[in-house]
This record gives structure tokens, C-alpha cells and sequence, in this order.
């Protein structure tokens, strides 16, 4: 069997997948209880199918549970791989509600001040960030490039 016979390309799921495991075959399992960290997946699969009002619900259930740093993670994503600017600005807010004095609640706080404009404010938030007990030399290097960038008046979302 070929390489070509035994696979397909699926644009939502990020490349190729075996024929059996298609979106349909993957309801099955978005039919399962949600868990930490799956939500999300099932979210974009339900959407696949048009099933927005169940795209919705699994979406909403994956910010209530997702730890800080996972919806960071997720939020970038949006960002940067399906550049959805707007859907990251609201996983931003809710980073800074739930945890508004963590590392990702400081970088959300300053990823939309600069959304916003607020260059100055948002390199506050990422000072702030950088600051924070704990950070490992790595991650506080991490973050410079952040800070030149907003010291530059430069959108970090960009």
C-alpha cells in the first residue's frame, strides 16, 4: 500500500491523518467526556462539522478549564497560526482575570495594552512579568526582545 492510498490531508487537523481517523471517525471521540487539555481539539473538530452551537460550548468549556499558561499557549496560537487577533485578545482577558499577577497574567495584561496602543503600559506588564520570584534566568531573557520591541513602539502582537 502506498504512502498516498493510506493517508489524507485534513486542513483542520494540522496535516495528514489515516482515512480512518477522519473527522467523522474523530466524533466518536469528541463524543467523550471532556478532559483538561482536550477540549479545545474537540472544539475545532465539532466546528469542522458544522456544528457550531457544539463548537461553542467545547470552546467555552476549554477556557474554564484550561490552566493560565495553557490558554496563554492556546491564545498565541490563535495568534500566530490562525491569526485570529481578535479570539486571542479575548483569551487574554480571560488570563488576566483569573490570574492577574502570574507570569501569563502579566504578558496577557501587556499583550493587550499594546494591542491598544499603550506601549508604555504594556512594557510595564512585561517588566512586571520578567520581575516575578521564581523566573529562571532563561525566561527572563525571554522576554527582553518584549520589551525592546514595546520600548520601540512596536504591536508584540504582530
Amino acid at each position: 500500500m502506498s504512502i498516498g492510498n493510506s493517508l489524507e490531508f485534513s486542513p483542520g487537523h494540522r496535516g495528514w491523518i489515516r482515512p480512518s481517523h477522519s473527522r467523522q471517525s474523530g466524533m466518536s471521540k469528541a463524543a467523550r467526556p471532556i478532559k483538561s487539555g482536550k477540549a479545545q481539539k474537540k472544539s475545532r473538530l465539532l466546528e469542522a462539522l458544522n456544528r457550531a452551537p457544539d463548537a461553542v460550548k467545547a470552546h467555552d468549556r476549554a477556557l474554564e478549564i484550561g490552566s493560565p499558561m495553557q490558554l496563554y499557549q492556546f491564545a498565541r496560537r490563535l495568534q500566530i497560526q490562525e491569526k485570529k487577533q481578535d479570539e486571542a485578545m479575548a483569551v487574554f482577558r480571560v488570563i488576566v482575570k483569573r490570574a492577574p499577577d502570574g507570569l501569563v497574567g502579566h504578558l496577557s495584561q501587556g499583550r493587550l495594552y499594546s494591542a491598544a496602543g499603550n506601549f508604555d503600559g504594556a512594557a510595564k506588564e512585561v517588566k512586571t512579568a520578567q520581575a516575578i520570584p521564581g523566573n529562571s534566568d532563561q525566561q527572563v531573557k525571554a522576554l527582553d526582545p518584549l520589551i525592546k520591541r514595546l520600548e520601540n513602539k512596536e504591536d508584540i502582537n504582530q
